[in-house]
């Protein structure tokens, strides 16, 4: 049976607190540390959603919190509002896919989903003509080039999945039923740690988004990052892939011994 959430924040509650946690990520872009837990609310969403008799009902407030989040991102340049609400749609199916593939697959599916979703959608933006038009969850530390020493053989998106392996361990520590602290230390030490080790110990060159876009356009880069490009979204492209074969095959198997 799965277990029961918190209901102690109403999701409009969670919403408007990862939206300013958002807002205030990206507008403060020379100290961006909030973006490491501002979506942490909506994981927390997404479990009421699954306990809801409606799982979908949460979604329109991820949109709407998701959307103003990359308005902020543009500085709040309103040029941006289509590409934003259209983009917002593709990051909100992270959040949907993790509830249609926990109520096919059982309550014990975990948040790697979202994440690999998340990183999935950001390789085929990469991979789009778009691919300068959009934002990237990393795109919050680009003033800070030398905190992500770390990436340089990894690539770009290595950064997000830092900020969503962060955004869930801040999720487990304060938005399950009761306060985890061994979740808190943990979310702690991963989110200071990278840029840390960074700044004191690393020399080599950041996987920038600059670096990234030249690469993908056919330009050169760092020999590290050329050999092995976008590994991290590429890889969760793969797997995101097969989970959602199964998760669909899975939906129909279901569907048929119903019919029986």
């Amino acid at each position: 049976m799965a277990k029961k959430t918190s209901t102690r924040f109403p999701p409009i509650v969670l919403a408007c607190l990862s939206l300013a946690f958002l807002v205030a990520g990206w507008l403060m872009s020379s100290f961006p540390v909030l973006i490491l837990a501002a979506l942490a609310p909506l994981f927390a969403i997404t479990d009421q959603s699954l306990e809801s008799k409606n799982p979908w009902n949460g979604l329109e407030l991820i949109w709407i919190t998701l959307t103003a989040g990359l308005l902020a991102a543009w500085q709040f340049d309103f040029s941006h509002l289509i590409t934003g609400f259209i983009q917002a749609i593709g990051l909100t199916l992270a959040f949907g896919s993790y509830i249609w593939v926990g109520r096919t697959l059982g309550p014990r599916i975990g948040k790697w989903v979202i994440i690999l979703f998340w990183l999935a959608l950001e390789y085929l933006l990469i991979k789009s003509p778009w691919r300068t038009d959009l934002i990237l969850l990393a795109d919050a530390f680009q003033l800070k080039p030398s905190w992500l020493k770390w990436n340089a053989s990894l690539g770009f998106t290595a950064v997000t999945l830092w900020i969503l392996i962060s955004n869930w361990l801040f999720y487990v520590a304060i938005f399950r039923s009761s306060i985890n602290l061994l979740a808190l230390v943990a979310f702690i030490l991963v989110a200071s740690l990278p840029p840390i080790v960074s700044v004191l110990c690393l020399s080599s060159v950041p996987i920038t988004r600059d670096i990234m876009e030249t690469a993908y356009q056919g330009g050169t880069g760092p020999d590290v990052y050329l050999a092995k490009g976008e590994l991290v979204a590429r890889s969760a492209l793969w797997i995101m892939a097969l989970v959602l074969m199964f998760t669909g095959v899975k939906t129909v198997t279901q569907k048929e011994k119903k019919k029986k």
